[in-house]
This record gives C-alpha cells, structure tokens and sequence, in this order.
C-alpha cells in the first residue's frame, strides 16, 4: 500500500519574545517617553506653587501613664479647646466643629515613638511659629485636663490630704464648740503655760505619728515624707503620749485642785484633741503645699521649638513619582493600543466585535 506524504505542519510560536515587546515600545515611542515628560512637568509646576511646610514637635517623656497621655492628646475635647484658645477655626477657614476638628487631625499627628519611648506631637503648617503654639498648646492642655481630672498619682494624692483635711477641720470645730462651754474654758484658762507647752508638743508628735501611719493611702505611700519612723520608734512615742497626758493631768490638779477629776480630764482632753487637730492639719497643709508645685513636674515635656527647616513638601520626590506613573501608563497604553490594533486586523476577530458592537448597541 502506497502511503501519501503528509505535509508536516510546524506548530505555531505564539510565544512573545522580548524584541516584541521592545519592538511595540519603539512603535510608540512618543508616548512612552513623551508622558512621563508630560506628567513630571505638570507635577513640577504643582508641586512648586505649594507652600512650604515646617513640623514642631513636642515630647512627652516615657512614662507608665503614656496610654493615659495617648487617649488625652487625641479627644476632640482637647482639640477643640485648643482651637478656641488659639483661634485656629479663622486661621484655618473652617466652619463648625466637625470640620474644624478634620482640619486640626490633618495638621496634628500624635504617636508613641517605639524608639525612645516617647509621645510626639507633630504639628505641620506653613507658619513655623504656628505649628509649635499649636503643638505646645496641646501639651499644656493635656497636662491641665489630666490635673483637672486627677489622673495621675500626684493629683489623687493631693486630692486624698484636701478630703482627710476636711474631716479634720470637723474635729477642730467640734473640739472648739466644746471648748466654749463655760466650765471647760475655766479649766482650760488655768492650765499653765509650760502645760500648754506640753500639751502641743505631745499633739505635734501624734500629728507625725498620723502622717506616717497613713498606710492606707496608696498615692501618700509613692511621695516621700521625709524620715519614716519605724515601728519600735512608734511604739516608743505612743507610750511617752500616754505618760505626758497622764503627767499633764496631775500637775493640772494640783494646780486646781477644787476641779473635779472627770472636769479636769475632758478638760484636757479636749484641750489636746484641738492641738493635734491643728498640728496634723498644719503638717497637711504643707505636704499639699508641696505636692502642689510637683504635680505639673510629674509629667515632663519637652517644648517644641520653632522648626527652621522645612519637612515638605518633598519636590523632587514628587516629581520623580509622577514621571514614573507616567511611564507606566505610558506603557500600558502602548501595549493596550498594540492589543487592539491586532485585534481589529484579525479577520475572525473582526466578527467577533462586531457581534458585540451590535448587541451592545440593540435595544
């Protein structure tokens, strides 16, 4: 049997090589090159009409409490205090309060540098000296809210001495209206100088005795108090108390002796109760005094100065970003442009869209 010779067919390459692609990209030379050219020209004149912008930054140094400065530093509340103080709705041309804080969250940027372990505040705007008022502004107000607010260790410290101090207060009241009666002053008015001496003396020891016995009190623990006794030390002053109200007693009698033991006793006792009363509030008085000027220096801050350095905008960045995106648009419009070209020469092709030409334009 006589076998016919087939033709052999070769299989079609329809792999692209990259001279093809070179090739689709020198046919379209004009508008590879020419649009990145376009677009870097275009974003040049953009970018260089734009005003300059400088950052202040304020510092808030690493603290246990910097979740706490965070939550502060970012509420609307504090932003929009700010720009009423500062008058930040007329600098930046805004009207109402939701379009007044969009445009304060678009200049004021608050983070926790992971570096250092501090809160940045960093303000940006074209006024250099704006941008760190700005910045500076909501240090100062979060420091004011949180003392407001007792936040922090040193503000409910000193917020515990005021209530303690009100309660003493009630006792010196009470002691003085029992004072008052007739037979107590009488007593009282004998009691001798160098008694009277005693009687403060022993009430100033009780009162230091109290201020170091304030264990309860877990923020007065955190502040130093000065020398703490210690508890043979304690014991010792509670057994002298004891024994110089006895001794004060006695020497009271013999120096009126037609008074009554019981009169003389209240007499004295209230006599002392009154001076402890006003030691203690005397001794917290002065520990709230001094709490007072620390409690701002709790929270340390950094000002921001005025920035002399502009950070944007970035020109050459800009610009160089721009001509890239162009080129790829360039490119992509190139090998579209190719694609559809070849589509519409392809005779098959050439029915297939006007199939679809035709039924996307029917009713």
């Amino acid at each position: 049997m006589d076998t016919q010779a087939r033709p052999q067919e070769n299989p079609v390459d329809d792999e692209i090589s990259l001279l093809d692609l070179f090739l689709v990209l020198v046919k379209h030379k004009w508008l590879v090159f020419g649009l990145p050219v376009l677009a870097a020209a275009i974003a040049a004149v953009v970018v260089f009409l734009l005003p300059n912008k400088f950052t202040a930054t304020l510092k808030i140094a690493p603290s246990k409490s910097s979740a706490l400065y965070l939550w502060m530093l970012k509420s609307d509340s504090l932003s929009f205090d700010i720009a009423q103080k500062l008058d930040l709705q007329k600098i930046y041309g805004t009207s109402g309060r939701g379009q007044l804080l969009r445009a304060i969250d678009s200049h004021v940027k608050v983070t926790s540098n992971p570096k250092d372990g501090y809160v940045d505040v960093m303000v940006t705007d074209k006024d250099p000296a704006l941008a760190a008022r700005v910045a500076n502004a909501f240090g100062e107000g979060m420091v004011d809210n949180l003392l407001k607010l007792r936040l922090t260790d040193m503000t409910r410290a000193i917020y515990e001495l005021k209530s303690r101090r009100e309660l003493i207060q009630k006792d010196i009241e009470a002691a003085q209206r029992e004072l008052g009666k007739p037979e107590l002053a009488k007593v009282v008015a004998a009691i001798s100088t160098a008694d009277r001496y005693g009687i403060s003396s022993m009430a100033g020891i009780q009162a230091e005795q109290s201020m170091q016995s304030m264990q309860s009190i877990q923020s007065i623990q955190s502040v130093p108090l000065g020398a703490e006794l210690t508890q043979s030390e304690m014991v010792r002053l509670q057994e002298q108390v004891a024994t110089l109200q006895r001794m004060l007693v006695d020497a009271s009698k013999r120096q009126v002796p037609a008074v009554e033991h019981g009169l003389l006793m209240a007499a004295v006792d209230q006599y002392q109760k009154h001076a402890y009363a006003v030691a203690l509030i005397d001794r917290l008085d002065r520990r709230i005094a001094f709490l007072s000027k620390q409690e701002r220096e709790e929270i340390k801050l950094l000002p921001a100065e005025v920035p002399d350095e502009k950070s944007g905008p970035k020109r050459t960045l800009i610009i160089l970003l721009a001509g890239l995106a162009g080129f790829f648009v360039a490119v992509l419009t190139a090998f579209v442009r190719e694609w559809w070209g070849n589509l519409n020469s392809d005779a098959n092709s050439s029915v297939v869209l006007g199939k679809i030409r035709s039924h996307w334009g029917a009713k």
